[in-house]
Parts: C-alpha cells; sequence; structure tokens
C-alpha cells in the first residue's frame, strides 16, 4: 500500500505483504515503517534481510518497534540518510554497526536502552541530527569537533567527570550547529 507521508514516498509495510513474502516491489527510495506492527517471526526475518535486499534504502523507521538486534551486515545498506530507533529496544552494544552508514544524515536514539554513544559515531561524517536523550557525551568528547556537518546535538548529558574546556573546544569546530541540546548531572 503507498502512502504519502510529507513529500517522502512512503510504504507500509503490512502483515499481509510480510505472510505473503512479496517485497520484491519495494523500490528506491522508500520508508519502511515497522511501528504499529505485531512483532513476529515473519517481520523478524524481515528484518534480517533488509541489508542484502534493499540496499538502496534511504531511511529505516523501526519507532515503537521491539527491535532488539541488528543484522551484521548492516553496512551494506550505504545509501542509509535517516535511522529512527526512537523508543526500540536497541542495547549500546548493538549500535556498533553505525560507523558503517557513511551516508547517514539523522540518527535519533530517544528513549533507547542507548545509555552510552558508541565512539563509531564519530565516524558519520555527514551525520547532521543526533537526537539522544541523556546520553553522555564523554565517549565522543574527542573527535566530537570532526563531525563538521552537524547540525543538531539534543539532549546530551554532561557531568562533573567532563573537562568543559576540551568539549568546549569541541563544540566550537561545529560551525554548522544550528540546535545544542545539554543536560547537566551533578554527582553528588
Amino acid at each position: 500500500m503507498l502512502l504519502h507521508q510529507s513529500p517522502k514516498l512512503a510504504i507500509m509495510m503490512k502483515r499481509e505483504i510480510i505472510a505473503n513474502k512479496s517485497f520484491a516491489h519495494l523500490t528506491y527510495p522508500l520508508i519502511e515503517t515497522l511501528s504499529n506492527q505485531k512483532w513476529d517471526t515473519d517481520t523478524h526475518n524481515f528484518v534480517q534481510k533488509i541489508p542484502t535486499k534493499y540496499k538502496l534504502l534511504n531511511v529505516l523507521d523501526f519507532q515503537d518497534s521491539p527491535l532488539s538486534c541488528v543484522p551484521e551486515n548492516w553496512g551494506n545498506v550505504a545509501h542509509l540518510k535517516y535511522l529512527n530507533l526512537r523508543y526500540s529496544m536497541m542495547p549500546t552494544q548493538l549500535l556498533k554497526f553505525i560507523g558503517k552508514l557513511h551516508n547517514l544524515e539523522t540518527l535519533d536514539i530517544r528513549r533507547t536502552y542507548v545509555k552510552e554513544m558508541p565512539k563509531e559515531i564519530l565516524k558519520l561524517r555527514m551525520l547532521r541530527h543526533l537526537l539522544v536523550d541523556d546520553e553522555e557525551l564523554s565517549p565522543l568528547r574527542k573527535g566530537l569537533g570532526g563531525m563538521t556537518s552537524l547540525q543538531t546535538l539534543s539532549h546530551v548529558k554532561l557531568t562533573m567527570d567532563d573537562d568543559g574546556v576540551e568539549l568546549s573546544r569541541e563544540l566550537g569546530m561545529l560551525t554548522q550547529l544550528r540546535n545544542l541540546g545539554l543536560n547537566y548531572v551533578k554527582k553528588e
């Protein structure tokens, strides 16, 4: 079923499509929306096939899905520009694949189990929007300034352990940065 969501072409993956295994008609560009779906074995199997069958994907939206594992070869989805894992069950260690998505422009990991951002995010030179909820910036402290395309960095957590001078220097190198959300947590 084709749906238009804003200016982007979206293809809603319905349960009957999964049941019939009829994925061949899905073409570039598209959004695979898996939210509001019953997460079953067929859906899980479909997610495992994404990197091999849909290498030209631009957008993946796993918001509200119980996605807890990702295929090892997600780096094959080289054209991916938008990845939404908001409200998913994605733990930090499963985000190790993220450094392979060199064309990624938006990463939304708000309300996930990610509590510390993986260093692999620093490899994303085209990343424009990094949307997080209270994740510590410490692992990215050295190298954050190299993410020169970054326009939005939302709701990162600063602690007393963070070196404010070094962090200020790194943030100062982000010349495209338009939105910055910082939460300060005082250790007791």
